[in-house]
């Protein structure tokens, strides 16, 4: 079973929007423990729906317009996420506040389920594939928030 759900959202043809697809790519080459699954859903949400097992945490990886900094990594449970949802802004077909709370209403074995929303604050959002420096200056400071989100978990179960 995997305990831990870690999605990256983005179209990596738009520039800062790719960020999630990004961080996944650079999760994947670190390496992560075996009870932690990893999918790049591309700019498509509602797509993970298909994925879900029972999961204790998941962990959305996306561009997210929150009003910061360009760069800024932001970390919202998702009870903060329902608090802050109209300050939030997605390129997505649904929003990620949307697609979580669909989550939360149709999969009852995700009632108990910890999710964390990890957005950076994109600078650029157009054609093109590269990242800008800003928002790829803040890839290390977000996969250690994630990588501190699991170990929190792993810390929970012991």
């Amino acid at each position: 079973m995997n305990d831990i759900l870690i999605v990256g959202a983005g179209n990596p043809l738009l520039k800062d929007e790719g960020i999630g697809v990004y961080i996944i790519e650079k999760l994947v080459r670190i390496g992560l423990p075996s009870n932690v699954q990893i999918i790049d859903c591309g700019s498509d949400l509602s797509s993970i729906l298909t994925q879900l097992r029972s999961h204790r945490k998941i962990i959305i990886i996306d561009a997210i317009r929150a009003g910061g900094e360009p760069g800024q990594v932001y970390r919202f449970n998702y009870d903060e996420l329902k608090e802050v949802k109209s300050r939030l802004r997605s390129a997505h077909q649904l929003s990620v506040v949307e697609v979580l709370k669909l989550l939360k209403q149709t999969h009852h074995k995700l009632s108990s389920c910890k999710i964390i929303l990890i957005g950076i604050e994109p600078e650029t959002i157009s054609p093109g594939t590269e990242l800008s420096k800003k928002v790829e200056a803040s890839i290390d400071e977000a996969i250690s928030t994630i990588l501190w989100e699991i170990k929190q978990d792993e810390e929970n179960i012991v």
